[in-house]
């Protein structure tokens, strides 16, 4: 049975929905504060969270910032925002932060138990995935360490791309969220004799670091969790931080990062759609450490 937690500081709202969840069959958990709610976040884990948006103190921006930022391995935990602002700024800001959905005050019950119900469908399929990734993963690397390389038979990337020596194959990971195609790119550099590691969750990529040397990444600004930013500044916290080069892949309606600060955490920005023989050489170009003139975003 999932547990939820809803943060909300009206205390009647945060009663009706309460009682709503649990006649629905789910176990509940009450804050009505931020501060309260990141506390029960950590210590209990639940299975989604419904925060609403405008409280004293720790708000609900806060909140999820905070968690996103401070607590990565809690990321697959889905965070709803139950707000009464729901213009498109307040929407774009809570994307930016990860936030998964929002449901608008006053609550339609029936819409609340139907967005739950799907994100916790979301979060099984995810991790069932993820499951099935990391044994995928298991098998590659004890594939790639006992494999003996024919230099004569190894096939190369086309077209001016600089191919490697045998002994330089490359492990490359893929964080990339739903939108965003990469399988050309994955399918040529596979066919190169290249190892490539895809999973579309930030918390999924931190947690594979552990087992995996990534020689390249390729990350979707938005992922299945985490916004690039937070993801790359949880990783520049964590001991598995190494000097492997990262491409950010911006979506062609972001006509550049919302914080240009942010462009610092990355080794190359590249506008979607992008040009398929040129990504593959920027990411061989990387890899190699022979990286020159930026790629140029693509219509």
């Amino acid at each position: 049975m999932a547990t939820i937690l809803c943060i909300e500081d009206e205390a009647d709202l945060r009663a009706d929905i309460v009682e709503d969840l649990q006649e629905a069959g789910y176990k509940t958990l009450e804050a009505g504060d931020g501060t309260t709610g990141l506390d029960l976040i950590v210590d209990r884990e639940p299975d989604l969270v419904l925060c609403d948006i405008t409280m004293p103190g720790l708000d609900g921006y806060a909140v999820l910032r905070r968690l996103r930022e401070d607590h990565p391995d809690l990321a697959d935990i889905p965070f709803l925002f139950l707000t009464a602002r729901a213009g498109r700024q307040d929407i774009i800001a809570g994307k930016t932060l990860g936030a998964d959905d929002y449901l608008v005050k006053p609550v339609d019950f029936e819409m609340l138990r139907a967005t739950v119900q799907s994100r916790l469908r979301q979060v099984a399929r995810m991790q069932a995935h993820k499951h099935a990734q990391m044994a995928a993963l298991s098998r590659a690397m004890i594939a790639r360490e006992s494999a003996v390389v024919d230099a004569d038979a190894l096939p190369r990337i086309p077209a001016n791309a600089g191919p490697l020596d045998p002994g330089d194959l490359m492990t490359v990971v893929t964080v990339i969220n739903g939108e965003v195609d990469l399988d050309p790119v994955i399918e040529d550099l596979e066919a190169a004799g290249h190892c490539v590691f895809a999973v579309d969750s930030g918390a999924e990529f931190l947690a594979a670091l552990q087992n995996v040397a990534a020689d390249v990444v390729l990350m979707s600004y938005q992922t299945a969790d985490l916004a690039a930013p937070a993801v790359m500044e949880a990783l520049g916290r964590a001991p598995v931080r190494s000097a492997f080069p990262v491409i950010l892949l911006l979506p062609p309606d972001m006509s550049d990062l919302p914080d240009p600060r942010h462009a610092t955490l990355f080794d190359d920005v590249i506008r979607t759609p992008y040009d398929r023989q040129k990504l593959v050489e920027k990411v061989v170009s990387l890899a190699t450490r022979g990286d020159d003139d930026g790629l140029q975003a693509t219509a």
